[in-house]
């Protein structure tokens, strides 16, 4: 048996697997890596150190101490109301509250995910109407139902199994008041500063002020149609013609006066990267006179620049963690301060935070200014003078404050019942011309209490330079995951999933070509009869590889509302094909459930009948040898002989059985998989699975193969038995 063994393993060609194993370690591995990198650093390049120009001419507004053309709002989402936690609910129930009486800000931005639409996590997912209820309920009842006070736009878990946004499932479109707006276009005319692009279903939203107008685009157009349950409902793809609608849209709001603020769900980056389209969303949302994009759905907060003007962009933590972002527009220029909803907040106003300067903001505003201004949140009461520290480029400045006017133009009105007006002005008079070029630092620090202190330190300049992405981190709680400069993570995430599924296609292909197939050839002269074993590439697998990796898997979801094809590593969705991080990770778990036992299996099945076929010819070159004592010998150790054939049969039983119930354990999960989240139907997750050709018929096909090595080594094993 050793010596059978020995002949075997001999005969094994090393240097053709050594050559596809280095090629494998080498190059198609790290590949995805490579490119994370080298792709993560040029984008990071591209937008770190920008300067944006500033008009030397100017014009005739000054900022000064007073309280005035000034307005603040939050930016609020992933809120996720969910029916089997209350909690959610309740702390947004008291944030709309604490809006309304304490801090009194105009409107509420929110960027989608209002609701978790969550049956059974994480599979079954579907909009609960009990959700909606109880989230128009909480917006009634504290008087936010109103679209001009309630700016909002659909998240992928709004959108989860509701078809198109004419279907009776689409629940966003019904209860949201901006989504009722865009859902019938008619309602528009009662709301003068609401414009709906109707085939389109994207809206511009515009809050008029005295020195500059502020205009919201409003972007549903990753989650409209079709509206997929997770995974593929998570990514963000926008086909060509609502491409050209944003074009159209942006190109309308050129001339808004004022600054622009678009939003969506996904982050600009995130959106159209995925399809690996040439035209990328973030270059066509990138114009001149934008000023912000807002995004969500990351559940971490982010900042970002994109698109040829370095647009910049801000992702915000998700409301269950209590986080909002606080954005505030003075004079026509964007700050904002990331922070929880019920502390105390500081947000610099003048000069506008370094980061944030943007190609369509009156940014030579700074330098005219005779007053660092900066609004302070959460704090009912004027700190005494001593207890408010400003140190501005070196030199520290007189701090004064004031309160709110009553009756402030741009503040919510007051309910009767509301308490103490938390919103405060401080400013302090400077001289911006007489810095430097460059950026510089500022350092507030408020005392509110004994125990209770607030500090901020931004960077800022006054001749257009912008800070570096790298000045930037997470300002959450939640430092374990960093995502505080999010350029790398918004721009290589899709690509690098992309090559992980073309390197784990090359992967299978060159396993696949690996020599695991061991024959036994016979050559006869004419003076003796040799026997040899050589490897080959199994046939069965290499085929069963080429279907998978082109072919694309027929899983379908037709709910008789919409229609979408699911590849078994991506999806084709209205012509464009995307690739998704959860589908290609899903593709991924699959291409190792289904080929690495596969490949075991035929290792072994195929070694099992290559050693009992070579014994077997082994044993009639024996018999047919005419040396009497050789063969005395042989027959004498015949019973120890056997008992080891039986031991190494038993062997070969337990790892084939070992091998094919992970195959069934992954046929198991796989169809739990299909079932649960493409198919409603339980029929419809049978064809699935069975036409899919990721899952049953490649496995049926390898299980028939490995069967039939088995067949034929038991078969060669009993006619070795009759030899001996």
């Amino acid at each position: 048996m050793a010596t059978i063994l020995v002949d075997v393993i001999s005969s094994i060609p090393a240097k053709q697997c050594v050559a596809i194993l280095l090629v494998l370690s080498v190059l198609v591995l790290p590949a995805p890596f490579v490119l994370k990198l080298a792709r993560g650093n040029h984008e990071y390049n591209q937008h770190n150190e920008v300067s944006f120009e500033v008009d030397p001419v100017g014009d005739s507004v000054v900022m000064g101490d007073a309280f005035e053309n000034i307005i603040w709002f939050p930016h609020v989402t992933d809120i996720h109301y969910n029916v089997d936690n209350p909690d959610t609910a309740n702390h947004f129930r008291a944030f709309l509250d604490e809006m309304n009486k304490l801090i009194r800000p105009p409107f509420i931005l929110n960027t989608g995910d209002s609701t978790d639409a969550t049956m059974s996590y994480p599979m079954d997912r579907r909009q609960m109407p009990k959700e909606w209820e109880l989230y128009q309920k909480d917006l009634e009842e504290q008087g936010w139902y109103d679209p001009m006070t309630f700016i909002e736009v659909i998240g992928n878990h709004d959108a989860m199994s509701s078809g198109n946004p004419w279907s009776s499932k689409n629940h966003f479109f019904k209860v949201s008041p901006i989504g009722q707006i865009m859902h019938t276009p008619a309602l528009a005319d009662q709301h003068p500063h609401i414009t709906v692009y109707d085939a389109d279903r994207i809206a511009t939203v515009t809050y008029p002020m005295v020195l500059n107008n502020i205009t919201f685009v409003l972007l549903n157009t990753p989650e409209i149609n079709p509206g997929f349950t997770v995974p593929a409902n998570f990514y963000g793809n926008v086909h060509p013609d609502q491409l050209a609608a944003v074009h159209r849209v942006l190109n309308a709001t050129e001339e808004s006066g004022g600054p622009v603020i678009s939003m969506s769900h996904q982050s600009t980056r995130w959106v159209q990267s995925q399809s690996l389209d040439s035209k990328h969303f973030h270059e066509e949302l990138s114009k001149k006179h934008l000023s912000l994009h807002l995004a969500g759905h990351m559940h971490r907060w982010g900042f970002s620049r994109f698109g040829k003007h370095h647009t910049p962009e801000i992702v915000t933590t998700r409301f269950g963690h209590q986080h909002v972002t606080w954005l505030a527009m003075d004079h026509g220029m964007l700050a904002a301060q990331s922070a929880r909803y019920r502390s105390p907040v500081l947000v610099v106003t003048n000069p506008k935070p370094a980061h944030m300067l943007s190609k369509s903001e009156p940014l030579h505003r700074i330098r005219q200014s005779t007053h660092v201004r900066m609004l302070l949140l959460y704090v009912g009461t004027c700190p005494d003078p001593a207890d408010m520290t400003l140190v501005v480029a070196g030199d520290t400045l007189p701090v004064t404050c004031q309160k709110m006017p009553a009756d402030y133009a741009h503040a919510r009105p007051a309910v009767p019942s509301g308490g103490s007006d938390e919103v405060l002005l401080l400013t302090a008079p400077w001289t911006p011309t007489s810095l430097d070029a460059g950026t510089h630092i500022l350092n507030a620090t408020i005392t509110i209490s004994s125990s209770r202190e607030i500090s901020q330190a931004i960077e800022f300049s006054v001749d257009g330079t912008a800070a570096a992405l790298d000045t930037l981190h997470d300002t959450s709680p939640f430092t374990w995951l960093d995502y505080g400069n999010t350029v790398n993570t918004m721009v290589v995430l899709p690509q690098f999933w992309a090559l992980v599924q073309i390197a784990t296609i090359t992967t299978i292909l060159l396993l696949a070509c690996l020599p695991i197939r061991p024959v036994v050839q016979q050559v006869v002269s004419d003076t003796r009869l040799k026997v040899t074993l050589v490897w080959r590439r199994s046939r069965v697998l290499l085929g069963c590889v080429l279907v998978f990796s082109i072919f694309p898997a027929v899983i379908a979801q037709l709910n008789g509302e919409d229609w979408a094809f699911l590849m078994s590593y991506g999806i084709v969705c209205r012509s464009t094909y995307v690739f998704d991080p959860f589908l290609v990770s899903m593709w991924v778990a699959y291409a190792l459930s289904v080929f690495v036992p596969a490949t075991f299996l035929f290792i072994i099945t195929a070694s099992y009948t290559a050693i009992v076929e070579y014994r077997h010819h082994m044993l009639v070159v024996e018999t047919l040898q005419v040396n009497s004592k050789i063969m005395v010998s042989r027959h004498q150790e015949h019973p120890r002989r056997r008992r080891l054939y039986l031991m190494f049969d038993a062997l070969v039983a337990a790892v084939v059985l070992g091998l094919f119930a992970m195959l069934i354990i992954g046929n198991v999960g796989a169809f739990y998989s299909v079932y649960n989240l493409w198919c409603r139907d339980r029929i419809i997750g049978m064809v699935s699975f069975i036409v899919s050709p990721a899952l049953l018929p490649m496995q049926s096909v390898i299980v028939l193969a490995c069967a039939y090595d088995i067949a034929k080594g038991v078969q060669m094993r009993w006619y070795s038995h009759d030899l001996m």
